[in-house]
C-alpha cells in the first residue's frame, strides 16, 4: 500500500480522528498484496505492532531516534506476523498480516536498468520502447524538468494486473509507410486497435499476431496513428537497411511475449 502523511487538522478531522491522534492515510491498496482485501483506501494506519506512527510518518525506533515507519514492517523477516492498528470512519481495528516479498515496482514507469540492454520494436517505422527512468533521464540532470509532461506525469500513476507497464512512440524514422507521422515522438501509446496494452511484451505480441487491415495506435486522449499492416509488413526491411538497424526488435522480446 501507498500512504500519504496527515498533517491537516481537517483532514484528520474528516477521516475521523481525534485532535491528539496520529497517523499516516492509505491512499492506494494494491492488487494481491498482502494488505489486499483487508486494509482500504482512506484507512488511517495509527501503528505497526508497538510502534506508534506520528503525522509525518515516523516511529520512534529508539529513544534517540526517529525513522519511516515502514522500517517497522521492514525489520519482519517472510512469513511473520505484522500487527496493523488503523482507523476506518473513526473506529480503531487491528488485524495481522504476513511479511511478504515485496512486490516489484508499482508505478508504471520502471526504475533505471543497467544489466540489460534496451528493449525495442520497430513497427512501420515507428521506434516503441517501453517507459523507463532510463529513457527519462535522456533529458539530462534536470530531467523533471526539459522531459516531456506525459512521461513525468505517468511517474505518479499506479501499475496494476490490466496495466503493468506503458509503451512508447519514441520517434518515427521516416518512410512512406509512416507518411503524416514523420514529426510525432515521445507519444505514449495505451491502445492497439482498441485493446488496452498489459505491458510492453504484450504490446510486441499484438503487432505480431495482427489480422486487421491497419494497425492503430492511440494514446489516451484519443489521438490516433494508423499504420497499414501489410505495407508495415513488405517495407520493414527497407526501413531497417536504410537506418541501419539490425533487428526490428530487442533480442528475447518475442519469445518473452510468447
Amino acid at each position: 500500500f501507498r500512504t500519504q502523511t496527515l498533517d491537516s487538522p481537517a483532514a484528520k478531522a474528516a477521516y475521523g480522528l481525534e485532535k491528539e491522534e496520529n497517523g499516516v492515510l492509505i491512499i492506494k491498496v494494491f492488487e494481491d498484496s498482502p494488505a489486499d482485501g483487508i486494509l482500504q483506501e482512506n484507512d488511517v494506519i495509527l501503528k505497526i505492532d508497538e510502534f506508534d506512527i506520528a503525522d509525518d510518518g515516523t516511529i520512534q525506533l529508539t529513544e534517540d531516534l526517529l525513522t519511516d515507519y515502514k522500517h517497522a514492517i521492514d525489520m519482519h523477516h517472510i512469513g511473520e506476523s505484522i500487527d496493523i492498528t488503523y482507523s476506518r470512519g473513526g473506529v480503531e481495528k487491528t488485524v495481522d498480516m504476513k511479511a511478504k516479498i515485496p512486490m516489484a515496482n508499482h508505478s508504471l514507469v520502471r526504475g533505471e536498468q543497467f544489466d540489460k540492454a534496451p528493449e525495442y520494436y520497430i513497427y512501420g517505422g515507428v521506434l516503441f520502447v517501453p517507459l523507463n527512468m532510463n529513457l527519462i533521464k535522456r533529458w539530462g540532470n534536470d530531467w523533471g524538468r526539459s522531459a516531456p509532461v506525459s512521461l513525468l506525469q505517468a511517474r505518479n500513476e499506479w501499475a496494476s494486473p490490466d496495466r503493468r507497464e506503458l509503451v512508447v512512440a519514441l520517434q518515427v524514422l521516416a518512410a512512406d509507410v509512416n507518411l503524416g507521422y514523420h514529426d510525432w515522438r515521445n507519444w505514449v501509446v495505451e491502445f492497439v486497435n482498441d485493446e488496452p496494452i498489459r505491458d510492453f511484451a504484450h504490446f510486441a505480441d499484438m503487432l505480431q499476431s495482427n489480422a486487421e487491415e491497419n494497425i492503430v495506435f492511440e494514446n489516451s486522449n484519443g489521438y490516433q496513428m494508423v499504420i497499414n499492416h501489410q505495407e508495415a509488413l513488405d517495407s520493414e526491411q527497407a526501413v531497417l537497411s536504410q537506418y541501419r538497424i539490425p533487428s526490428a526488435y530487442s533480442t528475447g522480446l518475442i519469445n518473452r511475449a510468447d
